[in-house]
């Protein structure tokens, strides 16, 4: 289902983002494993994700 507003999703390194650092400063992309995650775009909510 799309809903009318645009939805952003935050991918960050770390829970609450604790690692980002370590992440950008190591060279690693934010999460590893997205080739194997089907596309999303149509996911209008966090349960569908």
């Amino acid at each position: 289902m799309m809903t009318e507003t645009p939805t952003a999703w935050l991918v960050r390194s770390g829970k609450s983002g604790e690692s980002e650092n370590f992440a950008r400063e190591n060279g690693f992309a934010a999460g590893g494993g997205f080739n194997e995650i089907p596309d999303l775009t149509e996911a209008g909510t966090r349960e569908e994700v």
